[in-house]
């Protein structure tokens, strides 16, 4: 009797400490990564924490506050596939667009997208799903804040909305090298010819299908261009 409790403490150990090292491995990967994404080890140190925050398809992207020895803040990427983590000092900032800077590879981020350079050429680009202020506030993007997006479109200049409420009434553009923004209210509101929107400021007139943008300047095309993507995100 004593043996058979004996063998049968063993085999209970022995399925225990199976089960353990099968899943320990899981459960602290999964902490990995928790503790990974928490605002107190995302910057270099704790009290270093993010003033701004995006999402892509592929990374989260934060913006470390300054310390003495880079007062623009740190820029940190980490992949949502492994965790990978890089670390690079802010090299630049004009407004919401943030660089940084290392050898011969630049990131670039804003609250519409980020784009890797090498030598000047850009091997990256990533539209920018959330853009979200140190407190917790979205950052202003295309649309005003309340305001629907029925179209997201862009070129190599611009990031391009169609918005409004209830049916669409306003064309807004944003300016892809400095995030200058130009609003102008529609026309025809999309409905005199299929998928085209037409709005006018002062003596500007864009017009925007499914293909290509258009501005003219008094009867003047002054810029056309293909779109490289277009979104029916609302109907």
């Amino acid at each position: 009797m004593f043996k058979q409790n004996i063998k049968f403490l063993f085999q209970s150990h022995l399925i225990l400490t199976t089960i353990l090292l099968t899943l320990f491995p899981l459960v602290t990967r999964a902490w990995g990564q928790q503790t990974t994404n928490s605002p107190a080890s995302v910057c270099p140190t704790e009290n270093l924490l993010p003033k701004r925050r995006y999402e892509t398809e592929k990374y989260h992207i934060y913006i470390c506050r300054g310390d003495r020895i880079n007062t623009l803040g740190y820029f940190v990427r980490i992949a949502k596939t492994d965790g990978h983590k890089i670390t690079l000092p802010v090299t630049g900032n004009s407004g919401e667009i943030y660089r940084a800077e290392k050898a011969e590879i630049t990131h670039i981020i804003n609250p519409y997208e980020v784009t890797v350079n090498k030598r000047g050429r850009t091997i990256f680009r990533e539209r920018v799903e959330r853009a979200i202020a140190g407190d917790g506030n979205p950052l202003a993007t295309g649309c005003p804040q309340g305001s629907k997006t029925f179209i997201e479109a862009e070129t190599n200049d611009f990031f391009l909305y169609i918005c409004g409420d209830s049916s669409p009434n306003s064309y807004v553009a944003v300016t892809r090298n400095d995030n200058e923004k130009v609003t102008a209210w529609l026309q025809n509101h999309g409905n005199q010819q299929p998928n085209q929107y037409v709005a006018v400021k002062g003596d500007l007139r864009y017009v925007l299908n499914s293909e290509v943008l258009t501005i003219s300047s008094n009867g003047e095309v002054i810029y056309k261009e293909r779109l490289l993507r277009v979104i029916a995100v609302a109907k």
